[in-house]
C-alpha cells in the first residue's frame, strides 16, 4: 500500500537504504484506506505530495494532479512539485480531499475540492458566480455516507481581495451555498473591487445531510455584531440558540443588536448544542448559558441558582452565570459544565452535568476528599465530563482536595444514570480515555514511584461487574509499566500500546489487545507465521483518535480489522523507537479460528518516515459514544 517508485523514494547517501514516505489518513469499515505519499527527486529533495486510494490489495494514485496542479523545480536533483491531500473517506470509498493549481513559475494559483467517486477523481465545490467573483481556496471537510460533501470556500474579487468565507454542500456534482444571509450577514465590501463580504464556518454533517454552522454578524459599516449558530436540513438554514433579553444589546451610536453564540455538535436525529453568551443593556458580559436546539424548539439547559450565579455590581448590573455544553448523545442527553460562584463573584470550580431530556442533574464526585470550604457557605469543588454513551452514561474526573484548598491531583468517576462513583486506580492524576455503548470505559492513571520516577497505568472498568482491571502487557522486576489503552469497543475489547519488558529490559512500545475473556496479548505475537517471518520488528500503537484504529467485529468481540504502526526489520532499534515520528505503517486482518481470537494476518504499508495529520473538526465537539446498541 502507498504509492512507490522514482517520484516517491531516494537513496539515503548515508546508509545506501531507499527513503518513502506515506501517511494513513483514512480507514473505513470496508477495509478500505486513503493516504499521501511524500515525493522526491533523486537528490532526496521534498517535492510535495500525492495521494492514493487502497482496496483489494491495489493502491492507485487519486486526486488532482497533472498541467495546473504541479510545476518544475529547477534546483538540484530537478522533478514536478505536486500537493495534495486526502481529507475525509465514507465507508462507500468515496474520498474527499484539495488540491493546489500553481503557475509555471510555482506561484499559488488556488486551492481545488475533489471527490474521487471509487474510480475517477473530479473537481468540486463552486468555481465562480455571476459577475467578478471567483473561489480561490476550496475545501471539503467532511463527505458522509450518503455522499454528500460538506465544505468551504473563500470568494475573492476581482482585485484578488478576499471576501470572506462562505460553506456549501455538494452532491458530487453540483452545490449550494449554505449558512444564513441577510443584510446582518452580508455586507458591501469597500475596499478595491467591491462584492459582498460575509463569513460562515460549518462544525460538522450527518449522514441525513443535516448540517450545523455558524455565521459573522456585521451592521452596515461592517462592525462585528458576534454570531448566530445555525441549522441546515432540506435546503433551509434557520438560527438557532438562545436570543433575547439578557443575550444580546445595541451597542452605542449602531441600530443593530449585537449577539453571540457558539455551537458545540450535531447529532444524528438533527439536535444541535450550543451555549450563548449573556449580557446586560450595556454590553457588559454576563456568562454564557448552554442550549438546546431539537424539534424546532432551543432549550436553555445547566444549573442553575445560587451556587452558580452571582449579582453583578458593574454598570449595567445583572445576573452573571456561566454554562458551556461538551457532547451529546441520539437520546437527546447533553453533558456540560457550569461555573461556580461565591456571592462576592469568586470562583468556585466547576460542576458537570447531565441534561436527561427533561432536566439537569449535577453529577460527579463530591464531598469529602473532593471540595473544601473556602468560606462560611462557599464550597469549591471542581469536576469535569470527559464523555456520554447513548444510554446516558458519563466518565469524567473530579480534583481531589485536602482541607487547606489545594488541588492534589484528581480521581475517575463513572454515573451510572442513578448515581456516580469512583472508577480506575489509585493515583496521582486520572484520566477518562473513553466509555462505549456496553457501559464500560478506559483510562489511565498517572503516578509518580519512591524514586521520583514518572509512571501511566492504564485501566478497564465494567459497570456490570463493578471492577476496575489493571492493564499492563508485562511485569518488570519494577512495579510501574507505562501503558495507555487507546481504543474501547462496544464489546469490552481494548487496544492501546505499551512498554514491553522482558525481565528487566525495556524492549521498547508494544501495541495491545486485551479483554476479559482474551486476557493481555501483544498484538506482535498474534500474526500469522510469526512478526519476524513478514519481515517486521515490532507492531507499536494503534491508530487513535483521528483515524478509526478498527473496523469490523468477530464472533468473540475482536476488531477484523486493526490499523496502527510499527517497525520493519532492519529499521530503527527498538529500543530507540519512537511511533509517532518514524516507522511503518501496517493493516491487520483477522483470520478467525474457532473458539479463540483470530490470528492476524499482516499487510505494510512502506514507510521510513511516518507522521499523523490531525484532522479540521470545525469547532465540533465530538462525543466519545459509539453509535451501537448496548449489550446485554
Amino acid at each position: 500500500m502507498g504509492l512507490s517508485g522514482p517520484n516517491y523514494s531516494y537513496i539515503d547517501s548515508s546508509s545506501g537504504l531507499a527513503v518513502e514516505s506515506n501517511n494513513v489518513d483514512e480507514f473505513n469499515s470496508s477495509e478500505q484506506i486513503a493516504g499521501q505519499s511524500t515525493r522526491y527527486n533523486s537528490a532526496g529533495k521534498n517535492l510535495g505530495t500525492d495521494d492514493w486510494f487502497y482496496s483489494d490489495g491495489v493502491t492507485q494514485q487519486i486526486g488532482l494532479y497533472g498541467p495546473g496542479y504541479g510545476f518544475a523545480y529547477s534546483g538540484s536533483g530537478g522533478g514536478v512539485f505536486e500537493q495534495s491531500y486526502t481529507e475525509d473517506m465514507n465507508n462507500s470509498g468515496e474520498v474527499a480531499g484539495i488540491a493546489i493549481e500553481y503557475s509555471p513559475a510555482g506561484a499559488f494559483v488556488a486551492q481545488d475540492a475533489w471527490l474521487f467517486n471509487g474510480s475517477t477523481t473530479r473537481k468540486i465545490g463552486p468555481s465562480s458566480v455571476t459577475g467578478d467573483v471567483t473561489y480561490a481556496n476550496n475545501m471539503p471537510i467532511r463527505i458522509n455516507d450518503a455522499g454528500q460533501i460538506l465544505g468551504f470556500s473563500t470568494p475573492v474579487n476581482s482585485q484578488g481581495q478576499g471576501l470572506g468565507q462562505i460553506v456549501w454542500l455538494s452532491d458530487g456534482v453540483t452545490y449550494q451555498n449554505i449558512g444564513l444571509s441577510g443584510p446582518e450577514y452580508q455586507i458591501p465590501f469597500t475596499g478595491p473591487g467591491g462584492g459582498t463580504q460575509e463569513y460562515s464556518d460549518a462544525f460538522t454533517m450527518n449522514d441525513v445531510g443535516q448540517v450545523a454552522g455558524q455565521t459573522m454578524r456585521y451592521d452596515a459599516t461592517g462592525n462585528s455584531l458576534g454570531r448566530d449558530v445555525w441549522f441546515y436540513q432540506n435546503g433551509i438554514t434557520q438560527q438557532v440558540g438562545l436570543v433575547g433579553p439578557n443575550y444580546s444589546y445595541t451597542p452605542p451610536g449602531d441600530s443593530e443588536v449585537y449577539e453571540s453564540s457558539q455551537g458545540g455538535g450535531l447529532r444524528a436525529v438533527g439536535t444541535v448544542i450550543g451555549y450563548t453568551q449573556r449580557y446586560n443593556a450595556l454590553g457588559n458580559s454576563l456568562g454564557e448559558d448552554a442550549w438546546i436546539f431539537t424539534g424546532g424548539i432551543t432549550q436553555q439547559i445547566g444549573l442553575l441558582g445560587s451556587n452558580y450565579s452571582y449579582s453583578y455590581n458593574g454598570p449595567g448590573g445583572g445576573v452573571y452565570q456561566s454554562s458551556s455544553t461538551a457532547s451529546g448523545n441520539d437520546a437527546n442527553q447533553v453533558i456540560g459544565v457550569t461555573n461556580r460562584y461565591a456571592s462576592s463573584g469568586a470562583s468556585l470550580g466547576q460542576d458537570t452535568w447531565i441534561f436527561n431530556g427533561h432536566n439537569t442533574v449535577a453529577i460527579g464526585l463530591t464531598g469529602n476528599g473532593y471540595s473544601y470550604s473556602a468560606s462560611p457557605g462557599n464550597v469549591y469543588e471542581s469536576s469535569y465530563p470527559a464523555g456520554m454513551n447513548n444510554f446516558g452514561d458519563v466518565a469524567g474526573t473530579s480534583t481531589r482536595m485536602n482541607a487547606a484548598g489545594r488541588a492534589v491531583g484528581s480521581d475517575a468517576w463513572f454515573f451510572d444514570g442513578k448515581s456516580t462513583r469512583a472508577v480506575g486506580l489509585t493515583g496521582f492524576s486520572a484520566s477518562v480515555v473513553q466509555i462505549n455503548d456496553a457501559g464500560q470505559a478506559i483510562g489511565y492513571t498517572t503516578g509518580i514511584t519512591t524514586g521520583n520516577a514518572g509512571f501511566t497505568e492504564g485501566w478497564f472498568f465494567d459497570e456490570k461487574t463493578e471492577t476496575t482491571t489493571l492493564l499492563t502487557l508485562s511485569t518488570p522486576t519494577e512495579r510501574f509499566v507505562n501503558t495507555e489503552p487507546e481504543i474501547l469497543t462496544d464489546s469490552g475489547v481494548v487496544l492501546g500500546e505499551g512498554e514491553f519488558y522482558v525481565g528487566s529490559t525495556d524492549e521498547g512500545t508494544r501495541a495491545f489487545l486485551w479483554s476479559d475473556s482474551l486476557g493481555f496479548r501483544d498484538l506482535g505475537s498474534l500474526i500469522s507465521g510469526g512478526l519476524t517471518a513478514q519481515g517486521w520488528d515490532a507492531l507499536a500503537d494503534v491508530y487513535a483518535p483521528y483515524i478509526p484504529g478498527t473496523s469490523g467485529e468477530l464472533a468473540d468481540g475482536s476488531p477484523e480489522y486493526i490499523v496502527g504502526i510499527g517497525s520493519i526489520v532492519g529499521q530503527l532499534p527498538a529500543e530507540t523507537y519512537d511511533p509517532d515520528y518514524n516507522g511503518s505503517s501496517f493493516l491487520l486482518t483477522a483470520l478467525p479460528e474457532p473458539g479463540s481470537l483470530g490470528i492476524l494476518g499482516l499487510s505494510g504499508i512502506a514507510l521510513l518516515r511516518h507522521r499523523v495529520r490531525t484532522k479540521r473538526i470545525g469547532g465540533m465537539s465530538q462525543s466519545l459514544a459509539e453509535n451501537h446498541p448496548r449489550n446485554g
